[in-house]
């Protein structure tokens, strides 16, 4: 694998250096010229099936301005199979399951169980072979960013999946949100340990904080579709969190101080928490639409001045109207001394699996092209600003966002969506400063990430490791059933529906639902990673 990769790179090195002074058209083993640099890719207009996920902020992709303007620099049309984000996994399993494919996934979020999975199907192909000559802009990338292609290839030396590649801090880490007009209403101050987090919120229910004279205050409220994605925030504060991105999706495991792979959730620090979540959820700190309840919902709530706090997104724009009564909070002080701000993203790549050509695709190597152009700096600026004169300007050589989109009453993102395709990530593309339009270059976010950094694990402890065809065929056999005991078991302990006195007999049936074999191969994957 390492021959592999050094041989790979020394090929890249050369051609990153030569890709700009070459426009030399290849033919397509289908039948179309595809040019290997420059636009349009193709000269002649061919047309392929891409299916999506629908961000709810971003209107139809087959008549959004970004997707019209990408066909008329390429010359490639694309008819779209929107799906809305909660219907996305159902209907993307059913196309593998049917074989019925589009010829292209975006915003796939494809694990790599799945990438190996389909690869060993030959349901979507392995892409590293079109690099070299239809991939100039990501293939410059990994040439001076070695670790990219450490990150997305898989045990059989081949890459089926690209990533969405981010430099942009703004951007990675997610943050806590505190209403600061109901502290400074009561006399509060910030909190900075889970006592005085629980203290404030107490305060929230009992004393009127928006002033209404009703007790209609929520104290802590979000939506969520598992109990990882409420605790998991607060991992830190219990001295868990230590992995970033090896375990993002099986997030109830980590790695400890001594590189080893665990199942927090059988901790007993991981009771401990519960029973703070459970406190919350039986005093009526936390909000019992937590699991049932849409964002709209939650915002709707924000907006009629009734939550507290809420632990969601890299900024404050999803929040409404009343996003500026609300302070980034800091990463709270635990009962073991513990504090790290564990919900951060990999600085780099920062998601994976989000694209991936299929079987049925009969123009591979112009759709490379087409995909490698979001990876240039005008592919990324067209995804994430819009429209040059529509939704940004160019003033003094820098990219303006315009004022009535910049101080929209909607929020930026909501705004700029109309034109821009990045809301909600998940997109091939290299994102870095100049080319970000995101509420993550506005002053008061680059502010809360200078606040957070102390609290930050480094970035060197970002694994993603892969797993081999027979990893995945035994994790598929073990994990979904595992992941599902889990979810629903601490949902029960947080809601009060099983009690706690029960977490050592939860432990004993993770043991016999084959947790050791699972933390096995997850240990195998990641020290394969550490070595490669």
């Amino acid at each position: 694998m390492k021959k592999f990769v050094l041989g790979f790179l020394s090929c890249l090195l050369v051609f990153a250096f030569s890709a700009c002074t070459t426009s030399t058209p290849a033919t397509e083993p289908s039948g179309g010229s595809v040019n290997k640099t420059g636009l349009p890719i193709v000269d002649e207009k061919i047309t392929l099936r891409g299916m999506v996920a629908l961000d709810p902020n971003v209107p139809d992709w087959n008549t959004h301005p970004f997707c019209i303007e990408l066909e008329k620099r390429t010359n490639i049309h694309v008819e779209w199979e929107c799906v809305p984000e909660d219907a996305w996994f159902e209907r993307r399993n059913l196309a593998f399951a049917s074989n019925e494919l589009p010829d292209f996934i975006l915003r796939a979020v494809l694990s790599p169980e799945d990438e190996v999975k389909y690869a060993s199907t030959g349901q979507i192909i392995a892409i590293d072979p079109l690099f070299s000559d239809y991939a100039p802009s990501f293939s410059a990338i990994m040439a001076q960013e070695p670790s990219v292609l450490r990150n997305i290839v898989l045990p059989d030396g081949h890459v089926y999946a690209l990533p969405q590649l981010n430099k942009v801090e703004g951007n990675l880490i997610d943050k806590y949100w505190i209403n600061k007009t109901w502290l400074d209403n009561l006399g509060l101050s910030v909190p900075e340990t889970v006592d005085e987090f629980y203290n404030a919120l107490v305060a929230f229910r009992d004393n009127d904080p928006n002033g209404n004279g009703l007790k209609d205050e929520i104290p802590f409220s979000i939506n969520v579709s598992n109990p990882r994605s409420l605790i998991q925030h607060f991992y830190g504060a219990w001295g868990f969190g230590h992995n970033h991105g090896i375990l993002n999706r099986p997030s109830y495991i980590d790695v400890d101080d001594n590189g080893k792979i665990r199942v927090i959730a059988a901790d007993p620090r991981f009771k401990e928490m519960l029973t703070f979540f459970n406190r919350l959820w039986s005093e009526n700190l936390l909000d019992h639409e937590v699991f049932s309840q849409s964002r709209p919902q939650l915002v709707a709530k924000i907006e009629t001045d009734q939550i507290g706090f809420s632990n969601s997104g890299f900024n404050n724009q999803w929040m409404g109207a009343k996003r500026d009564n609300y302070v980034a909070m800091p990463a709270l002080k635990g009962p073991y001394d513990s504090r790290g701000h564990w919900h951060m993203t990999n600085p780099l790549v920062q998601n994976n699996g989000i694209f991936v050509i299929t079987s049925a695709n009969q123009h591979p190597e112009a759709t490379m092209r087409w995909i490698d152009y979001f990876y240039s700096l005008e592919g990324t600026r067209l995804v994430r600003m819009g429209i040059e004169g529509e939704s940004y300007d160019v003033i003094d050589g820098k990219n303006v966002i315009k004022d009535e989109i910049l101080n929209s009453p909607d929020g930026l993102d909501v705004a700029l969506s109309k034109w821009a395709v990045y809301s909600g990530g998940l997109i091939p593309q290299m994102i870095v400063d100049e080319v970000d339009g995101s509420a993550a270059q506005l002053p008061e976010i680059k502010a809360i990430t200078e606040m957070m950094r102390p609290f930050l694990l480094p970035y060197d402890v970002f694994p993603r490791p892969k797993y081999t065809e027979e990893e995945s065929r035994r994790l598929g056999a073990i994990a979904t059933d595992l992941q599902t005991y889990m979810d629903e078991s601490v949902t029960k302990f947080i809601t009060g529906e099983l009690s706690l006195d029960k977490f050592d007999d939860f432990v004993q049936q993770l043991q016999k639902m084959n947790m050791d074999e699972y933390i096995a191969i997850h240990q195998a994957a990641f020290d394969r990673w550490k070595n490669y």
